[in-house]
């Protein structure tokens, strides 16, 4: 699957910036790409059929056990999401992504960091898919939508990036030193 995933970076890298393409050329890397993506759904098999990706609302604890009654599987193109109930038990933020165990009486979750957020600040942008842009210097996030233009972007406090951001910045150091923020741009990370 990587052997496929980064030729994929390379066709979208060799123009990710540069204006735009001819027809023709436009039509051979989409046709390269479904290929690609085609080989990518090969390698993933069914590697994801018993789990789903989903965001959490308002829950509650008993016995030990966190319910979500209204956490919202986030799968396939509508934008009304189905609801359905988690339980796990491990409390989770409410409208934090991660991925669960379909079917699982109780649940376990591998909670991502945001890198990728569902929901913009207005009740129209609720599941606008956004992706983390750059950290600003009020130490808010920038995020980006590449399909939702009531609200293409939205900069909002988002602690545990700026933790983990913190700690990865701190243990690349090359003099221990810790520095802040996340160099996105400058390091060309993907």
């Amino acid at each position: 699957m990587w052997d496929v995933l980064d030729q994929t970076g390379k066709i979208r890298n060799a123009r990710a910036h540069g204006g735009i393409l001819a027809k023709a050329e436009a039509e051979a890397r989409t046709e390269a790409l479904q290929v690609l993506l085609g080989a990518t759904e090969r390698a993933l098999a069914s590697g994801f059929d018993d789990i789903d990706l989903m965001r959490t609302d308002q829950g509650r604890l008993v016995g030990g056990v966190h319910s979500y009654p209204r956490a919202q599987r986030l799968r396939g193109a509508n934008s009304v999401f189905e609801e359905f109930e988690v339980r796990t038990r491990i409390p989770l933020e409410s409208g934090h992504l991660a991925l669960v165990a379909r079917d699982a009486e109780i649940s376990k979750v591998l909670m991502l960091v945001p890198m990728v957020i569902v929901g913009g600040t207005k009740q129209e942008s609720r599941n606008a898919c956004y992706f983390f842009n750059k950290t600003l210097e009020d130490s808010r996030i920038k995020y980006v939508s590449y399909h939702f233009e009531d609200e293409p972007e939205i900069n909002v406090h988002q602690p545990e990036l700026q933790h983990l951001a913190l700690d990865l910045n701190s243990a690349s150091a090359p003099d221990g030193r810790q520095e802040t923020g996340i160099q996105y741009h400058d390091q060309q990370r993907h």
